[in-house]
């Protein structure tokens, strides 16, 4: 079980164990690799079947689920308030989190603004007033935890992605001027979320239907 290792998926067709896969990007062009050795693809109920059925997914082999993946690692979390404050951030003045495409984090840009020790992204996310990102993971991540999310990738958007849009749960830029629509302010308070485990006892338990055949 992997989310859509493509070395591990042909693995275990290889050497015959059962192999289950997920992905939530219809663009990827492996998504042809993985999806034909899979006994079982999993992905969000957004992505539209008629395009995973052109990258070699069979019906009765395909799992649509409810949700997005980042209820899996956001289940049973619970949005501590103090969390900035005691990391030394000034909760009181807007906070917006930022994360550049891949490329300008290999050169160094990605660290211009932080310098203190790691934290913990989910605290981050859920305390932050925005998040603009080129990563689809931490805006699906804001947008489940209530954080107010802007979108700068640049290449195809996911149907997950367009469907959070369509809700209002996630914004587009698409040049420098629409920096201008982010919001700096704090966003409205809320009680803390808390993700449900529902999903991951899904995946449990359709992995282990797979592990039987």
């Amino acid at each position: 079980m992997s989310h859509n290792s493509y070395s591990q998926a042909v693995a275990g067709r290889s050497l015959c164990p059962p192999v289950m896969t997920a992905m939530d990007y219809e663009y990827q062009p492996a998504n042809h690799l993985a999806f034909r050795c899979a006994d079982l693809v999993a992905v969000p109920e957004a992505l539209p079947l008629d395009r995973l059925l052109a990258q070699g997914a069979k019906p009765e082999r395909t799992w649509r689920y409810p949700g997005l993946k980042e209820h899996i690692p956001l289940a049973g979390f619970t949005p501590d308030p103090g969390y900035l404050g005691r990391a030394g951030i000034d909760a009181s003045r807007p906070v917006v989190v930022v994360r550049p495409p891949a490329d300008l984090e290999a050169a160094g840009c990605g660290a211009l603004l932080w310098r203190g020790e790691a934290l913990d992204g989910r605290q981050l996310v859920a305390g932050a007033d925005a998040v603009v990102s080129a990563g689809g993971g931490m805006n699906r991540e804001a947008a489940v935890l209530g954080t107010p999310a802007w979108s700068i990738y640049a290449g195809k958007l996911a149907a997950v992605d367009r469907a959070l849009v369509a809700i209002g749960s996630l914004h587009l830029l698409h040049d420098a001027q629409d920096l201008a629509r982010i919001p700096l302010r704090k966003k409205a308070a809320a009680a803390p979320a808390h993700i449900s485990d529902a999903l991951v006892v899904q995946f449990v338990d359709r992995l282990l239907e797979v592990a039987r055949r």
